[in-house]
């Protein structure tokens, strides 16, 4: 029997669907939707509305972060391909390492203006349509040059804007319901999602895209803590609430997404969870008003955990599958050999904008190492 978040998600997806209807004469136009919940792919896209691909705090000052280079002995597609258990348990997260992972994670890399005035910007990660909705907020204790507190990153600065002061962790890990990563991480980063930066042109659809572009986020991440020899888990389950008043969100507007837990060794304090009062730093809208797409609302709250009993019920149960049996012809695989291009090299290579070789066909080694790779 599907549960409740079970139907609310498959409501979603219907509603949420790209379709092909045919328009005649052979044609077809993308829809979104099924039956009487179909319409536009597309938002009405107003430019007047268009969001800021920035959240601009007015009150709060920024502490800048290094920006010094990677050095590191892993190869890239090594550093994709880490499992992300094994690390070196000395390493220590600093500033220095901070603004690294920061940086080459959701940094802005360049700016360009078009010659009609438009500004373009390119950040670490890539994102749906270039909306770049997602927040990241770090969770720390006392480090040289940077008092324990609860910060969001600003990538315009490459800066850190401190929400709360003081050690924090310790509510990370109640509201993550006591996973053993969490327990003893050094660092706590939270990615969020302003879901009307990216709804102002994909509408609820944005909700997936929120998730997506959280993947494309993860991977400059986590291959960066691989390059660094430091441990590094993903965690999806928490008390949303819990984090959201953390970080200082609304949960409505925006909300978090994952918890990365950086580093291990770390001793948090362990007493009990106290409970902290809502923030209210002024934020400068993003437009100068937001449409509403109630649905998104709807399918988070009903994918949320409210305690963290549940949490940890939920991560005690993982997703079982049973897989039938390989038939058919085997092909081994040739991968290419590893380049020495470290992770580095290749974020900043690629940016968040993707150029296509489409003319060139893809070699059965490459194909290999991709799979193997993956």
């Amino acid at each position: 029997m599907e549960t409740s978040a079970g139907a609310a998600a498959r409501a979603f997806h219907d509603r949420t669907k790209y379709v092909v209807v045919d328009t005649g004469a052979g044609a077809g136009d993308i829809r979104m939707g099924v039956g009487a919940e179909e319409g536009p792919a597309l938002g009405e896209q107003n430019p007047e509305l268009e969001p800021s691909p920035f959240k601009n705090y007015l009150d709060l000052e920024s502490v800048p972060l290094p920006a010094s280079p990677l050095v590191t002995d892993v190869a890239a597609l090594k550093a994709i391909a880490a499992p992300g258990e094994t690390a070196d348990e000395a390493r220590e997260v600093d500033l220095d390492l901070l603004g690294r992972l920061l940086f080459r994670t959701a940094g802005l890399l360049k700016e360009w203006v078009s010659p009609w005035g438009k500004s373009m910007h390119f950040r670490a990660s890539g994102c749906t349509g270039a909306r770049y909705h997602l927040e990241f907020y770090a969770v720390v204790g006392a480090m040289d040059g940077l008092e324990a507190g609860v910060y969001h990153y600003d990538p315009q600065s490459h800066g850190l804007q401190q929400i709360r002061s003081g050690d924090l962790r310790r509510q990370v890990v109640e509201a993550c319901g006591e996973h053993p990563a969490a327990a003893e991480a050094q660092v706590f980063l939270i990615c969020s999602s302003e879901f009307w930066r990216n709804a102002w042109r994909y509408q609820e659809r944005s909700w997936r895209h929120a998730f997506w572009d959280l993947g494309t986020h993860a991977t400059n991440l986590l291959a960066l803590c691989a390059s660094e020899h430091l441990a590094a888990t993903v965690l999806m389950g928490f008390v949303d609430k819990q984090v959201n008043v953390l970080i200082g969100i609304d949960e409505e507007q925006e909300a978090a997404l994952g918890v990365f837990a950086i580093g291990q060794g770390a001793e948090v304090a362990s007493k009990g969870r106290e409970v902290l009062s809502a923030v209210d730093h002024r934020v400068a809208p993003s437009s100068p008003h937001t449409i509403e797409f109630p649905a998104i609302q709807v399918v988070h709250r009903a994918s949320s955990f409210p305690t963290g009993e549940e949490v940890s019920a939920w991560q005690s149960t993982p997703l079982e599958r049973t897989l039938d049996p390989v038939e058919g012809r085997m092909i081994s695989l040739s991968p290419v050999s590893l380049p020495e291009e470290d992770v580095e090299q290749v974020i900043l290579r690629r940016r968040s904008n993707r150029h296509y070789a489409t003319d060139v066909p893809m070699a059965f080694d490459q194909f290999s190492a991709v799979i193997e790779t993956a």
